[in-house]
């Protein structure tokens, strides 16, 4: 899944290079809606390795202050993004 999550990434970045050369706000809403979802996708894929299981991937209970890290900046990344969308 980290393989989809580079793709998805990229893509969201060249989106973003584009919304930024246009002056069309319905882009910008746009590339706010997308950058929002992917980082809901971040968002999950991270809860997973928190929460281990079989992935080849997962925090070790050592890393509890990295993993809580993460997950809030992930929260706190949504909640701009949806802050720049709704303006």
């Amino acid at each position: 899944m980290s393989g989809s999550m580079l793709v998805l990434c990229l893509v969201l970045l060249l989106f973003g290079v584009l919304a930024a050369v246009s002056p069309q706000p319905a882009l910008q809403r746009l590339y706010c809606a997308l950058g929002v979802l992917v980082t809901g996708v971040f968002l999950v894929y991270d809860t997973q390795l928190m929460v281990g299981g079989g992935h080849r991937y997962a925090f070790s209970p050592e890393e509890y202050a990295f993993a809580a890290l993460t997950l809030y900046l992930d929260i706190v990344y949504i909640f701009v993004r949806v802050l720049r969308l709704l303006r």
